[in-house]
């Protein structure tokens, strides 16, 4: 049905929206590759330095505070990381110009991920014991949408027959 528990939803959803940042991840390397490529330092990117970009975003991206423009300081923290010694270009404008537009698309992937994997933890304990099930004991199913927890984990759906 496609319906998660509440209390699923609650405790993975909290940590989603700290620790998944894939959109983030994914939006600091690309704009360390465009301000090295636009500053005429492509040559610059190798693959070790390439390496390092793709780790030190993904972990500046589980760090990242999730406020507006607040990447670009990541992307200027990563660059300092990655370039030591070498000035911020000047095309970070560019970026900071449009980076209102680019962290609407990256909050979509970043909702997506969390939604895709708050699914994904109700399937996996939907199909546990019940006795392992303690996120979906009986206390936890307050919204209203469940009665109980049946055998083999599964939750039963309310009747809401007239």
């Amino acid at each position: 049905t496609g319906e998660v528990p509440s209390s699923v939803a609650k405790f993975v959803l909290s940590l989603g929206a700290t620790i998944n940042m894939d959109g983030s991840a994914i939006y600091f390397p690309a704009c360390m590759v465009f301000l090295a490529d636009t500053s005429g330092m492509a040559d610059e990117v190798t693959s070790g330095t390439l390496l390092t970009i793709l780790l030190v975003s993904t972990v500046g991206a589980v760090g990242a505070s999730p406020i507006p423009n607040a990447g670009l300081v990541m992307i200027v923290t990563i660059w300092e990381a990655v370039f030591s010694g070498i000035k911020i270009p000047n095309q970070v404008a560019y970026l900071q110009a449009i980076d209102w537009l680019l962290d609407r698309s990256v909050t979509v992937v970043n909702v997506c991920g969390d939604s895709l994997v708050t699914r994904m933890i109700a399937a996996i304990v939907a199909d546990m014991p019940q006795g392992k099930a303690s996120l979906l004991d009986n206390d936890s199913l307050s919204d209203g949408k469940y009665d109980q927890v049946v055998g083999a984990g599964r939750v039963e759906k309310k009747d809401n027959a007239l």
